[in-house]
C-alpha cells in the first residue's frame, strides 16, 4: 500500500520512510555488524491528518534526524523519536514567487525540498548574515578599507567533507514553483542567490566539485526542461532539455562518471 518512499544511508546505517496514505513507516537497516545479516527492520510508524505530496529526511553521519513531508503549501519536519512537528517556513520564496506565473497552481506549491551532501563554495557576500562573522581586527589592520566589508561563513565551505563537522548545519535546496533557495532546517536562507527556473522542478541533482573549493552544479528536471545552474552564482549553465517532454528515470555512477537517464517522446 505504500504511495512513496525515501531511502538515505549513512557510513553503517540505512533509513527506508515508506508513505502510505497517512502513515509512515520507518525502517532501519544496521550493516555495521557483521555478526547478524543485514535486514530492514520496522522501528517505527507516523501517522499525518493528510497525505503529503512526498518524504525526505534530514540525516548526520549515521544519525536521523528528520523526516520531512512536504505538502501542497506547507513544509513540517516530524522529530524521530517524540513525533513532534515543526512547521518550515520560507517566506522568502512565497513571496517571491507571488508575481512570477500567479494563475499557474503548480507555481504556487512546493516542488523540492533536499538535503544537501556538502556545503556549497560561496562568495562571502551572498551567505545570509546569520551565516557569516565579521573578519577579525588583524586580518584586516594592515588591508584595504573594502576588506572590512566582506564577511567571513562561521563554518567551512566547499569542502566535500565539511558536513562532517558536528557544528555544521544541514542545508537543503527548497523550491517553491520555480524558484529555489539553499536554507536550514528552520527554513532560513543560507544564501541570498534565488534559483530563477524556466518551469517550476519536479527532481533536482547535485554535482559534487571535483576539488576543494570548486565549483558545484545543480540539475533541474522539470516536466519539459532539464538545466544545469551553477551553486555559486545561480546563474544557468547549460540548457540541456527545453520544450520537450522529459520524465526523469534515475541516477548511474560508473567510476567518477554520473549519468541520468531522461525518457522524452515516448523514447529514451
Amino acid at each position: 500500500m505504500a504511495l512513496s518512499f525515501v531511502v538515505r544511508s549513512g557510513p553503517t546505517r540505512t533509513y527506508l520512510a515508506a508513505l502510505s496514505k497517512q502513515n509512515i513507516f520507518l525502517f532501519e537497516l544496521d550493516y555495521g555488524d557483521v555478526t547478524r545479516e543485514p535486514e530492514f527492520v520496522h522501528t517505527r510508524t507516523y501517522w499525518l491528518p493528510q497525505t503529503p505530496k512526498f518524504l525526505q529526511m534530514s540525516m548526520h553521519e549515521d544519525q536521523l534526524i528528520d523526516i520531512i513531508a512536504v505538502f501542497h503549501t506547507e513544509v513540517i519536519c516530524i522529530g524521530i523519536e517524540d513525533a513532534r512537528v515543526r512547521e518550515i517556513s520560507v517566506s522568502e520564496l512565497r513571496s517571491s514567487n507571488t508575481n512570477n506565473k500567479p494563475n499557474d497552481p503548480e507555481n504556487m506549491t512546493w516542488q523540492t525540498f533536499t538535503q544537501l551532501p556538502w556545503i556549497p563554495t560561496l562568495d562571502p557576500e551572498f551567505v545570509s548574515e546569520s551565516f557569516t562573522i565579521p573578519p577579525p581586527y588583524n586580518l584586516i589592520i594592515n588591508e584595504d578599507p573594502s576588506a572590512m566589508l566582506n564577511p567571513i561563513p562561521v563554518f567551512e565551505t566547499g569542502n566535500i567533507d565539511s558536513l562532517d563537522s558536528p557544528n555544521a548545519p544541514s542545508l537543503f535546496f527548497a523550491t517553491f514553483g520555480s524558484k529555489s533557495m539553499i536554507v536550514d532546517s528552520k527554513g532560513r536562507p543560507f544564501s541570498t542567490i534565488v534559483f530563477q527556473w524556466t518551469y517550476p522542478l519536479i527532481h533536482v541533482e547535485f554535482l559534487k566539485p571535483s576539488q576543494t573549493g570548486g565549483e558545484s552544479y545543480i540539475v533541474g528536471f522539470g516536466k519539459n526542461m532539464v538545466e544545469v545552474r551553477s551553486f555559486n552564482t545561480g546563474r544557468i549553465v547549460e540548457n540541456v532539455v527545453r520544450g520537450v517532454d522529459v520524465v526523469y528515470l534515475g541516477r548511474g555512477r560508473n567510476n567518477r562518471d554520473v549519468i541520468w537517464g531522461c525518457s522524452f517522446n515516448k523514447s529514451s
